[in-house]
């Protein structure tokens, strides 16, 4: 038969004879008895009056159902039912004043050769609930509203494993600076750089793994997004091996990318630098590569097969040239950040055009060189210029430019020269861009008003209102074209 439950603590026999119910004299609490002894009436002295029955895992079993008794079996159930529901009642008194004088124990103990149980949710007892109170479901939409953000941006795992390198090591403090990619200690990214939709973690712990086998934490330094930079600080106790940059670098030039996986483990691929335009959706400095970079080699070494570093892997077929990161590198450590003027456009190199589509711009309107405009920023100072896309941009400042990487030297040296007048972040920096408007076929060059910054340049394009024109406005539209 079914134990009888006290509430939290219980007793549990090892003996496997089988028991039935009564109560001592001296004691408040039932205890196993033979359960013959119940088919027969009463014990002597029990007072209290116990039934057959069935364990609690036979009464849940689907389709079971209750044996058929005998007539005189039925009746004596049917007089027995009022004497077993006043004992269930009394059982539970019994519980609610052993919950408030007693605290449930908190481990297993013996006593007298007996296990003693605290577990409220035991398959043996009865599981104990506290009174229904006022449930707050404002906070609990709350909560699940935060708790969906944080493992959306994080997902219970690090935020990114990225390579990196040494660009600095002082023998003296034994201090160290690693450079990798900013992605590192990116939340949330988005496949469109220029959107700002990007999220960083700068508060983020990140370690660093050393090739000795040791690993160290580093400490954020700086971080630039635009150039999607990072810059840590550790300490290593051996010497080590700056990286010996060079800015030669050719388009189809052989090159490859190096990166160590989480068992630091080198990983290499092979590839040729491609003659071709950034994608709408990757910034102008990025230069890309005819093979796959693996994950882990974000943020590694680009080298040449003189072993020279010749740039620095962001994405998965593009990297930084070493002409951009020397360059970014300097201003850091001269006024420890990176401003860039940002223009609020979106630009393309003609010269990385097909051939007949060069040679159509050359026929049509004499331009052979130049960066065409392939998306404007709604809103943004250029585009009340005047400037719109398929507008051509020849040169800045008197300086003739033909691709965007030239572009982005051109911008790192304009603000270096602009913070040597005595201007900071987020001061205007007047640009002189010299035009060639496509639609009317007129040259003109505007007085650019930029804001100088270190976070990433946002571009995105405006969405303006079209009204549909009516069948009639179609009707004469037609006419008139065939007059």
């Amino acid at each position: 038969m079914a134990p009888v439950s006290t509430g939290p603590r219980f007793r549990r026999r090892k003996s496997n004879a089988p028991r039935a119910t009564s109560r001592k004299p001296d004691s408040g609490v039932p205890v196993a008895a033979d359960a013959d002894a119940a088919k027969e009436g009463d014990a002597p002295g029990s007072g209290s009056t116990t039934r057959v029955t069935r364990s609690r895992a036979a009464r849940c079993r689907p389709g079971s159902q209750e044996p058929l008794l005998p007539p005189s079996e039925r009746s004596r159930s049917r007089r027995t039912t009022l004497a077993t529901d006043t004992a269930v009642r009394e059982r539970k008194r019994i519980r609610a004043n052993l919950i408030e004088e007693e605290k449930p124990l908190t481990k297993m103990e013996e006593v007298g050769g007996e296990e003693i149980s605290s577990a409220p949710s035991s398959p043996l007892c009865e599981p104990y609930l506290p009174n229904d109170q006022e449930i707050d479901f404002d906070t609990i939409d709350l909560y699940k509203k935060k708790s969906k953000e944080f493992h959306k941006k994080r997902d219970g795992n690090p935020l990114a494993r990225c390579s990196g390198f040494l660009i600095d090591w002082n023998e003296t403090t034994k201090v160290g600076v690693v450079i990798t990619s900013a992605d590192i200690i990116c939340s949330a990214s988005s496949l469109d750089r220029w959107s700002g939709d990007d999220e960083y973690s700068y508060s983020a712990k990140v370690f660093v793994h050393l090739l000795d086998d040791t690993t160290v934490e580093g400490r954020l330094i700086y971080a630039q997004t635009h150039y999607n930079l990072a810059l840590f600080e550790i300490i290593v106790e051996s010497p080590v091996q700056i990286p010996n940059f060079t800015f030669n670098l050719n388009y189809a030039q052989q090159i490859f990318v190096l990166g160590r996986d989480e068992n630091l483990c080198l990983s290499i691929s092979h590839g040729k630098v491609q003659y071709c335009n950034p994608f709408l959706c990757g910034r102008h400095h990025y230069m890309y590569v005819d093979t796959a970079t693996p994950k882990c080699a974000l943020g590694g070494l680009v080298i040449d097969f003189e072993g020279s570093t010749v740039g620095i892997a962001c994405q998965t077929h593009a990297f930084i040239p070493s002409s951009i990161l020397i360059k970014c590198l300097h201003l850091w450590r001269k006024i420890q950040c990176i401003p860039r003027p940002q223009l609020g456009v979106k630009l393309s190199a003609i010269k990385f055009l097909d051939l007949p589509h060069i040679e159509m711009i050359l026929r049509k309107i004499h331009i052979c060189d130049g960066l065409i405009v392939e998306e404007v920023s709604s809103g943004s100072t250029i585009e009340k210029l005047g400037v719109r896309v398929g507008d051509i941009i020849q040169h800045l400042n008197g300086e003739w430019v033909s691709d965007t990487i030239q572009l982005e030297e051109m911008l790192l040296r304009l603000s270096e020269d602009h913070f040597d007048k005595g201007n900071g972040l987020n001061s205007t920096l007047d640009i002189k861009v010299g035009l060639f408007h496509i639609r009317n076929g007129a040259r003109n060059t505007i007085n650019l008003t930029t804001v100088v910054s270190e976070n990433g340049e946002v571009v995105k394009r405006g969405s303006f209102a079209v009204s549909v024109p009516t069948r009639e406005e179609i009707s004469a539209m037609i006419s008139h074209a065939h007059y």
